[in-house]
């Protein structure tokens, strides 16, 4: 085989430069994709961060009115107590029904010291008596003089209710109760499930929690957890503490999870917690990947095709000067190149020159013509590569003389 330094240089390139050029292209590819990613998950950490300290402020503005609105009501319910005190002469069933209307009020007892009503607006109730272990009774025997009530169950009408006790010095004692749906109506714009209930859908969202102090899910957007105690975990714990954001795996989706404490007049009312799914940021880095990967492959093609047609001129340039048309046989400049590399390099190697003179060729040109001398020199060449002779190379030397140097 001919050794030649600008053969094997030429060939090199030949493999190395597409090679190079796949393995550069893989990298960058990679490099860029995976900043594509790195970017679109951190924006949309960052745009989760934003929109759950919006909704923080929003719904501690939320609780805020809430307990505003609520202590108006309790505010309402104690001066109604104080001002039926004020009529305690003229108290009767009427009076206590056209007070109940003025005042928006929906009912009102009248007990005496023993827990019997004496009066109320539904005549109905004349004549109960608390029991041992109700509310009314256990306020009667209580030390408080005034008393509101959380919304609860009517024991003799199943309504719910909000009630407010006051006690007069002589034993007797008054029950004012507002219907819990008035109750609602007027909270219900500002309660915590009703602000979570308009972000279901918002901004990816996949689900939302309110977490109190104890840890007990008291409002989310999937009512089935409302009471659960799911975040009392360890770890959980620790996030809502310090209100720590993460990225975590729902429903086999990716998700990003967010917790943001809810502050009311300097005091934590609880933690809300947001997780937000990271489907459409994962779909959109596939695409995203994908159409990289294209344009990559696209371009390595291009290049691929470019480098073949710069190889193949180069070939046939390289034909051109270190081959002999006629013959297809190595020519000067390519033995010169071989004699150097071969002869001075590896002097250890016996050597032998032989050259082949072919005389006459202008006289084979006339007779014959130069197609007919082309011929002879074509077949003179078929010949001596068939000579079995070992670890040998074929030159035609000079076009002119028509020498050819076997070595």
């Amino acid at each position: 085989m001919i050794k030649r330094k600008k053969v094997r240089l030429i060939s090199l390139r030949t493999y190395a430069i597409p090679i190079g050029a796949v393995i550069i292209f893989t990298i960058a590819g990679i490099h860029f994709t995976d900043m594509v990613s790195r970017f679109l998950v951190d924006h949309m950490e960052w745009e989760s961060d934003r929109l759950a300290n919006n909704y923080m402020s929003r719904l501690s503005d939320s609780v805020a009115a809430t307990n505003v609105i609520q202590d108006l009501l309790n505010e309402k319910l104690i001066v109604a107590n104080k001002t039926l005190w004020k009529h305690r002469s003229e108290i009767n069933n009427v009076f206590l029904k056209e007070l109940s209307k003025d005042l928006k009020i929906d009912e009102i007892y009248l007990y005496n010291s023993k827990g019997e009503i004496i009066y109320s607006t539904n005549d109905n109730y004349v004549g109960w008596t608390a029991k041992e272990g109700h509310p009314v009774y256990n306020f009667m025997k209580g030390m408080e003089d005034y008393l509101v009530e959380d919304i609860r169950k009517d024991t003799e009408s199943d309504n719910y209710y909000k009630y407010a006790y006051s006690k007069h010095s002589n034993g007797e004692f008054i029950q004012i109760g507002i219907l819990s749906d008035k109750v609602y109506e007027l909270t219900n714009r500002f309660s915590v499930q009703q602000f979570i209930d308009t972000l279901v859908g918002e901004n990816n969202i996949t689900y939302i929690h309110f977490v109190d102090n104890d840890f007990n899910i008291t409002a989310s957007s999937d009512k089935t957890k409302i009471g659960d105690t799911a975040f009392n975990e360890l770890v959980e714990s620790e996030n809502i503490r310090h209100n720590r954001n993460y990225l975590k795996s729902y429903r086999h989706i990716s998700t990003y999870r967010t917790f943001s404490s809810i502050y009311v007049d300097g005091i934590k009312a609880g933690t809300l917690v947001i997780t937000y799914s990271l489907k459409n940021t994962v779909t959109l880095i596939k695409n995203i990947t994908i159409i990289i990967i294209l344009i990559l492959f696209f371009l390595l093609v291009i290049y691929e095709i470019m480098t073949f047609l710069i190889i193949h001129k180069n070939y046939k340039i390289e034909r051109l000067g270190y081959y002999d048309s006629l013959t297809k046989l190595p020519n000067k400049e390519h033995f010169i190149e071989f004699f150097k590399e071969d002869i001075f390099v590896h002097k250890e190697n016996n050597k032998a020159l032989l050259l082949i003179n072919c005389s006459n060729l202008k006289l084979v040109k006339l007779i014959f013509g130069y197609q007919g001398l082309d011929n002879m020199l074509i077949e003179i060449t078929k010949t001596l590569k068939t000579l079995d002779i070992n670890n040998t190379h074929l030159f035609r030397y000079s076009e002119d003389s028509g020498k050819a140097t076997l070595f």
